[in-house]
């Protein structure tokens, strides 16, 4: 080849390459660089609630069955949705979006109960419901819960709180021990806090059989979050911050709040999250059963082994057979003579059952989500 070719094929190669870092540097690339005089110190908006919760994270609110988990999460909800202290530490008020993705009935009710609870007006607190479906692994769903959120946002100010209950049912078919479904998830989790700043988002999820090793599923999930929350015998404890305090202790207890009354007249109460002064340790042994109470569990472990399904919306261990209040109902019912009662009989049965139902929940004994009730497997 002459020289003058070897000079031209010289100079094309030299264009090829300049043309080609020119269309490099057009493309978007998705890591930043910044040298250190570059940086800076921030310091406003990291708090959801001061010291305790962060904002712009993913929290895991972690416990098993019946500890209240959903009764805090909705209080977390409130106190930012209603701009109040929590715990005398400062919130970052404004939208808070609570996504139920299961006992919607039963997370309905508790709002309710939570504002009369605290004597608050609900056309004051800026707290949305979201129901429906929602898979934090598909970029489709994601897209769409981001875009409900952004909706309300334009009407409503910032989302400083999105709570997705419960974390098994936003991976529905999900093998949680597996890396690949969980960093999916956490893929998922990290979009939605990156679309709207300053947002924590909060994820209620199950303890492990092993309570000693927290939440349930993969163990890349407790490096990924930014702060845990785990509840274990009435207590809220902070078992993993990033930057806030750690190991704190926060002592509530579960109210029941009557919030109406059913189609027989007969009262109706949802649980609400009330906040005491200490840490309360362990609970004692429950406390010893009105012989009415018995009656009426006898009638429920009767009744869930006529019709028990595990096919059921609750929050129970695997396996756990459940049925309708209305099924129990009937069965309490018919313990006391049934239609052919008469109208004093009828009148403490109705007593009977309300007293029975309180100090079930009470004891921890039964649990009650919206329609649905299921047994514990200690005895009383």
């Amino acid at each position: 080849m002459r020289p003058d070719h070897l000079e031209h094929v010289a100079d094309l190669a030299l264009e090829v390459r300049r043309n080609a870092e020119k269309q490099a540097s057009k493309k978007r690339s998705p890591l930043s660089v910044r040298a250190a005089r570059e940086l800076q110190a921030h310091t406003q908006g990291m708090y959801l609630i001061k010291g305790m919760v962060p904002s712009r994270s993913i929290v895991q609110i972690v416990a098993a069955p019946n500890e209240g988990k959903t009764a805090v999460a909705l209080d977390i909800a409130m106190h930012v949705a209603t701009n109040r202290p929590h715990r005398g530490r400062k919130t970052q008020a404004g939208l808070a979006v609570y996504v139920a993705l299961e006992a919607r009935h039963s997370v309905e009710n508790r709002v309710i109960a939570w504002c009369k609870q605290n004597r608050v007006d609900p056309d004051g607190a800026c707290f949305y419901l979201v129901d429906g479906f929602l898979d934090l692994r598909s970029s489709a769903s994601v897209s769409a819960l981001i875009a409900e959120v952004s909706r309300l946002q334009e009407l409503h100010g910032s989302c400083r709180l999105i709570v997705i209950d419960t974390q098994a049912r936003a991976t529905p078919g999900a093998d949680e021990n597996s890396s690949v479904d969980i960093g999916r998830m956490l893929m998922g989790c990290a979009a939605i806090v990156a679309a709207f700043g300053d947002v924590c988002l909060l994820l209620v999820h199950h303890m492990g059989k092993d309570a000693t090793r927290g939440a349930r599923g993969h163990s890349s999930q407790l490096a990924a979050v930014d702060c845990v929350l785990e509840i274990s015998n009435r207590e809220l404890r902070v078992t993993k911050s990033r930057d806030g305090v750690r190991d704190e202790v926060f002592a509530f207890d579960l109210v029941g709040e009557k919030i109406g009354e059913d189609e027989d007249g007969e009262p109706v109460s949802a649980v609400v999250a009330v906040a005491v002064d200490a840490p309360s340790g362990r609970r004692g042994p429950p406390r010893r059963l009105s012989d009415g109470s018995k009656n009426a569990l006898r009638a429920l472990r009767d009744v869930l082994l006529r019709e028990g399904t595990v096919a059921h919306p609750m929050d129970a261990p695997l396996g756990t057979k459940a049925v309708k209040l209305d099924a129990w109902r009937h069965a309490h019912r018919e313990r006391y003579g049934g239609d052919s009662a008469d109208k004093d009989s009828t009148g403490a049965e109705r007593k009977a059952w309300a007293r029975a139902l309180e100090q079930l929940q009470a004891a921890a004994i039964v649990t009650v989500a919206g329609e649905w009730v299921y047994a514990h497997d200690r005895k009383a």
